[in-house]
């Protein structure tokens, strides 16, 4: 009995000392362990994006990042991005950026910045609008007071501007070309439009009024404006009805693609194209219609790198042809298939030049009452044309005192009435061209103290195309004697023609 209680008691001892190791073990694993953050739940961040709302065009402009209550100091993370994408160069470097705008733009961008507390979990994110500072309107530029109404240039960076010349201010902006030149051209007002040095790309019509405005650039080497596309019209100018006044447009180069029209002239009266170069069209002017007193002098008008260009034509439009126009002073060819052809009633063309056409010169549709007076014609540089065409109606035109030399073909085609040829030196140098020749209804012609000289022995200086029937002409004065041949045909074949006094013997 004294045996069992003994056990119990040692027992009862065993498992007191266990409980008490347990509990001790406890009391050093709770003591042992470190303290333990509490874990951060997620949180937003607030951010700022610093900088200009403006950025120029190719100038880099920096951005910053500005965080407002990022916790615990945190490594944060940045993240940078611009939309569109197109026109624009970004580059990150952490809490900064860098924007550039390649070229000039009319685009509004929006530049985003996304900041992460990697740590913490904390996110926030801003976005600030920005563009080219030419967007803006009316920007003044201590210019008032100037001569012109408008100013038009380039800033050098794809904007072209229109500066209004009274209050200074920028009136119109854009990076087209055409769409500043055309607002301009819509103020319906009188003024000076004065076009800064530079070169100037446009793909659509500028619609010209004539409503007293006058275009000016700093110079034909200076001013260039380039039409783009190879068809269609660069120039169209058009009457305003009611407001007939004028419309001036000097001091340029209009250059094209090798096609389409570079002035159209519709029922337009009193334009004056002075001191300009039209260059690389299919047709370089073309004047239709009701088109008078209207006036081109001291141009450049050619037809370079294009196949069967014309430099002026005029056109009938409406029933009516164009007339009373004035040329002088006025360079045509340079490659164009002809220079001048058309319709028209009463054409001044005077002191003025043509060479490097591959047709002719002069090529009449329907000339009536013109004068070509001291010019100088070079005629084309193949065999199927000559070098002044006035066939195919019309009439009563007048050449006085102009030097006309041909390479390979006539010097005159003459199948209309009452021409005056008159005091002109004619060169056939060709072996297979004559001075004139003169075709049916060439009646009541006037040659007279021409000097015509073919260098051919068996081609004539004047000639009669075939059995064409013609009478009733004046041949007197010339000098025929450096002719190979002095005549060839009946040149009285009708009615009565007067052959007199000639030097060389012209007889028939």
């Amino acid at each position: 009995m004294k045996l069992q209680s003994l056990k119990s008691i040692r027992a009862a001892k065993f498992f007191a000392a266990i409980l008490v190791l347990a509990l001790l073990a406890g009391i050093v694993f709770e003591v042992s362990q470190p303290p333990q953050a509490k874990a951060q739940t997620s949180y937003t961040i607030g951010v700022s994006i610093v900088g200009p709302s403006s950025v120029g065009a190719q100038t880099p402009t920096t951005y910053t990042a500005k965080v407002l209550n990022a916790s615990y100091g945190a490594d944060l993370f940045y993240l940078w991005q611009i939309n569109p994408t197109d026109n624009v160069v970004l580059e990150q470097h952490g809490v900064n950026c860098t924007v550039t705008f390649t070229n000039a733009t009319e685009t509004y961008y929006s530049l985003s910045v996304m900041v992460q507390d990697t740590f913490n979990h904390g996110y926030g994110s801003a976005a600030t609008p920005i563009k080219d500072p030419y967007t803006q309107s009316n920007l003044y530029l201590g210019a008032y007071g100037a001569p012109y109404s408008y100013l038009i240039e380039s800033d050098g960076k794809g904007w072209y501007q229109a500066i209004d010349g009274k209050t200074g201010q920028i009136a119109f902006t854009s990076t087209n070309f055409a769409t500043t030149f055309q607002s301009v051209l819509s103020d319906p007002t009188e003024g000076f439009v004065y076009i800064g040095a530079g070169s100037f790309t446009f793909t659509s019509t500028l619609n010209f009024t004539v409503n007293g405005k006058i275009i000016v650039g700093s110079g034909r080497d200076t001013t260039l404006l380039y039409y783009t596309p190879n068809s269609g019209v660069a120039f169209n100018i058009a009457r305003t009805p009611g407001n007939d006044t004028s419309l001036t447009i000097e001091k340029l180069a209009l250059r094209g693609l090798y096609g389409g029209t570079g002035v159209l002239i519709q029922h337009a009266a009193t334009v004056h194209i002075k001191n300009c170069v039209i260059d690389r069209f299919g047709i370089g002017v073309n004047i239709q219609g009701n088109s008078y007193v209207d006036v081109i002098d001291s141009t450049t008008i050619g037809c370079t790198g294009v196949t069967n260009g014309t430099a002026v034509q005029f056109d009938t439009l409406g029933g009516y042809i164009p007339h009373h126009i004035e040329m002088y002073l006025v360079d045509l060819g340079y490659t164009a298939e002809f220079g001048i052809v058309g319709s028209v009633d009463t054409l001044w063309f005077h002191n003025s030049y043509t060479e490097g056409t591959h047709n002719s010169a002069i090529y009449s549709v329907n000339m009536f009452n013109s004068i070509f007076n001291s010019n100088t014609f070079y005629g084309p540089d193949n065999g199927d044309h000559p070098t002044i065409s006035l066939m195919y109606g019309g009439g009563n035109n007048t050449f006085e005192n102009n030097y006309v030399s041909v390479s390979n073909n006539n010097g005159f085609d003459i199948g209309t009435l009452r021409n005056r040829i008159t005091g002109n030196t004619i060169i056939a140098n060709g072996a297979h061209g004559f001075g004139i020749l003169m075709c049916a209804g060439a009646n009541y012609t006037r040659l007279t103290e021409n000097c015509i000289a073919t260098s051919a022995a068996y081609f004539a200086s004047i000639a009669q195309n075939g059995s064409d029937v013609f009478g009733y002409n004046i041949f007197a004065l010339n000098d025929v004697s450096q002719s190979g041949t002095y005549l060839m045909g009946h040149l009285n074949a009708t009615g009565t023609s007067v052959i007199a006094n000639n030097i060389g013997n012209l007889v028939s």
